[in-house]
């Protein structure tokens, strides 16, 4: 009861300060851009050319054009970020229900329910990756739909269902958070639990979604292709680059202090006082949290890498469950340490990249010179 009140309490408090939380959230100026580029585009002259900053965010500008033309257009760009987030919270509730059970689904609610600053920034704009991570829920949602499933899903439901989720999927793709940390895990995930159970049902289940992971990549980047073509497109094309040696230990710097960010202990180079010990302390138990995730995950791995075998729908379940969100770790935070970070001076008139894979364990991208710097 005490956890469901936790919850309960921070929800109604983002209910009850939803406006004066909007308004914190759109002062920076790389939130707020998003509904002034789709405003403004209506009114574009011939030839103009439009940049969104250091990711082309697509889907979401996508999302604003096709509801501009509703009286109420403002209100719903504010809100569709919350019910997004709503949705993404209640599919990992029930990822966590069907696959582990009701304590970890609880759990799992309160801690994503009681939303730091550093998530708020993430989940509640609309050009701050929120529909990538949307995307990767729905895809690990979708991987314990069938795992549980199993036999019982015929070929053509199974083929049909692959099909409007990678349509879905596309839509997202030009994202490559989404790539990195969702579709290469899903694929993955997929072909493992075929592995470990060598069943026929296991193998189509992995076939779908190779061809799934494929069409939406070919579907995606011909979108990605025709909007380049009429000129919307992110700041700069970057591209990905290995860190050096010299940089890697500075990456890891980084990331542990975008982690604890995330848990609300940003407390690196804060002041010694009541809210920098609190800091500290928030900081120190997200990161004591992520070590402990961490030791679970080498500690079950052999387990995980024990000869095939019959699984139970249950069972299988909470393997693909496990390995779905330990590979979306493993390469998230890869990606972070072995990308290299340009600084400012590189481009001038833009903030310095992160890599699309991660801005959402970084997102206070304007004080590391990591900025999303979206203009029109």
């Amino acid at each position: 009861m005490l956890l469901l009140g936790l919850a309960a309490a921070n929800v109604g408090w983002l209910l009850v300060s939803a406006g004066a939380l909007v308004s914190a959230l759109y002062l920076n100026p790389d939130i707020a851009s998003a509904p002034v580029i789709a405003s403004l585009l209506a009114h574009a002259p011939a030839g103009r050319v439009v940049t969104l900053g250091n990711y082309p965010w697509y889907e979401p500008l996508w999302l604003l054009e096709l509801t501009r033309g509703l009286p109420w257009h403002r209100e719903l760009w504010e809100a569709a970020p919350f019910l997004v987030a709503a949705a993404d919270l209640a599919l990992v509730v029930w990822m966590a229900w069907r696959a582990v059970g009701p304590q970890a689904a609880l759990i799992t609610g309160v801690v994503l329910a009681c939303t730091t600053h550093g998530m708020r920034f993430v989940l509640l704009t609309p050009n701050a990756h929120g529909a990538a991570l949307f995307h990767g829920v729905l895809l690990g949602a979708a991987l314990v739909f069938v795992s549980r499933r199993g036999s019982r899903i015929s070929t053509p439901v199974l083929v049909a269902g692959g099909l409007a989720l990678s349509v879905i999927t596309a839509i997202g793709v030009s994202d490559r958070l989404l790539v990195i940390d969702s579709l290469v895990p899903f694929v993955f995930t997929a072909w493992f639990c075929w592995w470990r159970t060598r069943s026929t049902a296991q193998r189509m289940i992995a076939l779908v979604a190779s061809n799934l992971a494929v069409l939406a990549l070919l579907l995606g980047l011909l979108a990605e292709t025709a909007m380049r073509a009429d000129h919307v497109a992110q700041t700069r094309d970057f591209g990905l680059t290995f860190v050096q040696a010299n940089q890697l230990l500075p990456n890891v710097g980084i990331f542990v202090s975008a982690f604890s960010y995330l848990g609300g202990g940003d407390f690196f180079g804060a002041p010694i006082s009541g809210g920098g010990l609190a800091s500290l302390a928030a900081g120190l138990l997200t990161l004591a949290a992520g070590a402990a995730v961490v030791r679970w995950c080498w500690r079950a791995a052999p387990n995980l890498l024990a000869p095939p075998r019959r699984l139970t729908s249950a069972a299988l379940a909470r393997e693909t469950y496990i390995v779905f969100w330990a590979t979306t770790l493993v390469f998230t935070v890869a990606a972070f340490l072995l990308r290299v970070r340009r600084r400012m001076s590189e481009t001038p008139g833009t903030s310095s990249p992160l890599s699309s894979q991660s801005l959402p364990c970084f997102p206070r991208a304007h004080r590391q010179a990591a900025g999303l710097d979206s203009s029109w």
